[in-house]
């Protein structure tokens, strides 16, 4: 049973399990947005999970060497580092902390910064660089005088003004877009429910092609940029990040580009769920009503931090609805929600190895 939400908002699934997640395509006062807004205090969101928590029927043992995840190499990346997403955002939580802890309102501060309002919230909510020297004026406002802290805030906050390597593809996704690929590079665990296609870290180049093509109204080059993208993606499944990946049937029969693309995928989805760190579950035709049929989303979980002066913080889950866009919900209890849903939908599905079955089965048949 779906819990009616008030006009102009998602329709948000009541206490049961079985109850339908927040649909794509809706506002909701309570969604991260590309407009500015104040932060939610750190004790309204909730940290990662463990991702012994995914609700998968069956564990998987090591069964050979990890697969890459591309059909093709992927660009040169940087040495990987902690994500310059998840540092501004850190020390956006921290500054928050220090002027809300000091009774110093965001008017005292963006007159200090020489910034508006709305830039100061955008800063402690890690939208935008923060300056070391911003620090410092931050501070001085809030009569913080902790200079081990300050100088440790000072450093994070120049490595959050880093370039991610995403950042070369910045004039081909939206800014919300460059978020979530920032924290995906520095996600423990992800998941994902798919309801239309294969999310694009199983997809192989061709599929990838098939599905712009069909989807989005854009240039050749546009696309192959996207694409390319997608792939440098996928490296990530060849790292620590775990992947638990819950599809509905439709997306596995579904043919795009054509007979030998969707082979070629399948055969690719195939390879993947032998890497030791990707779940893959189909929900059945079988299961006639379930939650999640209003849209595909995904769950971000979140690594400690290892530097001891961050005292073990992770970054709290966050959660993804896709539609015509990308919505992004931070608010504990929506989260909550999310996760919910998807272990009712995991519960729900094929065990991984009829799963495998299944697959080969529409391969064989095509």
């Amino acid at each position: 049973m779906v819990k009616k939400s008030k006009a102009g908002e998602a329709a948000i699934p009541a206490q049961s399990a079985s109850s339908a997640p927040p649909s794509a395509n809706v506002a909701d006062s309570q969604k991260t947005s590309g407009s500015s807004g104040a932060a939610k205090s750190t004790k309204d969101l909730e940290g990662g999970v463990s991702p012994s928590s995914n609700g998968a029927k069956t564990s998987k043992s090591a069964r050979g060497q990890k697969h890459s995840g591309a059909t093709s190499k992927a660009p040169a990346r940087e040495a990987r580092v902690v994500s310059p997403t998840i540092r501004r955002r850190r020390v956006g939580t921290e500054l928050r902390k220090i002027r809300t802890e000091s009774g110093t309102s965001v008017e005292v501060i963006a007159s200090a910064l020489e910034v508006t309002t709305s830039t100061v919230y955008r800063m402690e909510l890690g939208r935008v660089g923060i300056k070391p020297r911003d620090v410092n004026d931050y501070a001085e406002a809030c009569h913080y005088q902790d200079d081990e802290q300050i100088a440790y805030l000072k450093s994070m906050a120049s490595e959050g003004r880093q370039r991610g390597w995403w950042a070369r593809y910045s004039d081909t996704i939206e800014p919300l877009y460059q978020t979530y690929v920032g924290l995906e590079a520095d996600a423990e665990q992800l998941r994902m429910y798919d309801a239309i296609m294969f999310n694009g870290l199983l997809q192989t180049r061709e599929y990838a092609l098939a599905t712009f093509e069909h989807v989005v109204q854009s240039s050749r080059e546009h696309m192959e940029k996207r694409i390319e993208l997608r792939i440098e993606r996928q490296s990530r499944l060849s790292e620590d990040l775990e992947l638990i990946s819950v599809m509905d049937e439709a997306v596995i029969r579904r043919i795009l580009g054509d007979r030998d693309v969707s082979r070629n995928q399948l055969d690719h989805v195939l390879e993947m769920s032998e890497n030791p760190n990707v779940h893959l579950q189909v929900l059945p035709f079988s299961v006639a009503a379930y939650p999640g049929m209003l849209g595909s989303f995904t769950v971000m979980s979140f690594r400690a931090m290892d530097d001891p002066k961050d005292d073990g913080y992770r970054h709290p889950d966050i959660a993804y609805v896709e539609g015509a866009g990308l919505d992004q919900y931070e608010e504990f209890d929506r989260v909550s929600q999310f996760r919910k849903v998807f272990a009712t939908l995991s519960e729900r599905a094929l065990s991984e190895e009829d799963t495998r079955d299944l697959i080969k089965e529409v391969r064989d048949n095509l």
